[in-house]
């Protein structure tokens, strides 16, 4: 039977744990020369006793009215795959179609990772259509987003045990999957600088199988976010994870912030 490195788990924990989980907050631009800070806590399988966290901190700038980048800091535990882990993220989010009601942004993140000894990465395109009944999104909105997780990861295969579903049984070392997730989302303004999110779908992971069999999960979320004052904003989400197979299901929870500065 072929082992899977600490560093694969923390890459798939990752992608699964942060990547989606804890959206928080709606897909924006920032304005040209804007910038915030998003700290966030986040805490993983409350429902279990193997319980993990994670803590991010994300920087953002506005370049233009169409892009954003930012970089990101992630400290994360989660119990059941590699342990205590550490991550340094790099943004780019850019929307190369803005109407008055109908958008479509596309983002890429790059992520590198270490957990247990090892090194890692997770290269994430995602791409998002959203409508929003007014342009300034302060009523109603809908959206799908759609992404394509691709990770490494460590393989160790046992010559005397092989994995009768593994592609490549003679092939040791580093190895790369991805996954595909679409989530269907809502937002709602309660009341001016209220604003309430749900989130769902599925995620499909190790599609090529080169990381461990593959695997079906779904997800559901409702966020409140509250803007607290004109540069400060409150965030917050409650996550249901639901995995195939019959197994138990898990909950998450996040609360976070976000801190507009003055444009440089």
């Amino acid at each position: 039977m072929k082992k899977i490195s600490a560093i694969f788990a923390a890459a798939a924990a990752l992608c699964m744990f942060s990547s989606n989980a804890f959206a928080g907050d709606t897909t924006e631009l920032l304005d040209k020369g804007e910038v915030d800070i998003a700290p966030t806590i986040g805490f993983a399988n409350i429902t279990k006793h193997n319980t993990g966290w994670e803590s991010d901190i994300a920087l953002s700038y506005g370049v233009a009215d169409f892009m954003t980048i930012g970089t990101s800091f992630n400290v994360s535990n989660a119990v059941e795959f590699a342990g205590t882990y550490f991550s340094f993220s790099f943004d780019t989010l850019f929307t190369p179609l803005d109407t008055e009601h109908f958008d479509i942004d596309f983002d890429i993140a790059f992520t590198m990772m270490t957990a247990g000894g090892g090194l890692g990465y997770n290269l994430t395109p995602m791409l998002e259509f959203n409508y929003d009944t007014d342009n300034d999104m302060s009523l109603f909105g809908a959206y799908m987003r759609l992404a394509f997780p691709m990770y490494s990861g460590g393989v160790w295969v046992d010559p005397d045990d092989p994995d009768p579903e593994d592609p490549d049984p003679d092939d040791d070392g580093v190895r790369t999957d991805f996954a595909f997730e679409i989530t269907l989302g809502l937002y709602y303004m309660i009341m001016p600088g209220h604003q309430i999110i749900l989130e769902g779908g599925p995620i499909i992971g190790n599609m090529a199988k080169k990381l461990g069999p593959r695997s079906t999960d779904g997800f559901v979320s409702i966020g409140y976010n509250i803007m607290a004052w004109d540069d400060f904003e409150i965030t917050s989400e409650v996550r249901i994870d639901i995995p195939e197979g019959g197994d138990d299901v898990s909950a998450a929870i996040m609360v976070g912030a976000i801190i507009y500065l003055p444009m440089m």
